[in-house]
């Protein structure tokens, strides 16, 4: 079920930013069932939230990456789709509870950002891709209660902020444009 409602998604997304060249990544998950499994040393689709306050994305300090990201991680096989993922995820990092956001009334992700993921030799991982997919949120509660586990803080960054990650930029764009209009 989450293979069929990941090709739905990315179909989504793909209709609604029709400039958005997705379809290697649309192809890759249509043609592998093993795409939406971390197990998948080629790539995976992962699944991320950001979570929109006042203006406002919440950030975590990522222990194994070692910068501000928003929240996400690997799909799981209890995740019916890539939004309850995100939603889960979201949850699990920062203990908010979110609903997609009003903004933006999809169930496909916000933005889909292609990058690569480098080598963990604990895991036995070889470097390989990560698909994520980003979906608009907005928080039911604001009580953040990090997983120190995974992640070491959290911020909440002004849209206005100047992200140096090309595809948390690419998303924070998206959500302006939607929110001029």
């Amino acid at each position: 079920m989450l293979h069929k409602n990941t090709i739905t998604a990315l179909d989504l997304y793909a209709k609604i930013y029709s400039e958005s060249d997705i379809a290697n990544i649309a192809d890759f998950v249509k043609n592998d069932q093993t795409s939406v499994r971390r197990t998948n040393m080629h790539g995976h689709i992962t699944a991320s939230g950001l979570v929109l306050k006042n203006r406002e994305i919440l950030l975590v300090f990522h222990k194994k990456l070692q910068r501000f990201i928003q929240p996400g991680g690997h799909l799981e096989e209890t995740d019916i789709s890539l939004q309850e993922a995100a939603q889960r995820e979201v949850r699990e990092e920062t203990g908010i509870r979110v609903a997609p956001a009003p903004l933006f009334p999809y169930q496909a992700p916000i933005h889909v950002d292609a990058h690569i993921i480098p080598e963990n030799l604990k895991k036995g991982e070889s470097e390989h891709w990560h698909y994520d997919c980003m979906y608009l949120f907005t928080p039911k509660n604001d009580n953040v209660n990090i997983d120190k586990n995974e992640v070491d803080d959290y911020q909440w960054v002004s849209l206005d902020y100047e992200f140096k990650d090309k595809g948390l930029a690419l998303a924070v764009g998206k959500i302006n444009r939607l929110l001029e209009s």
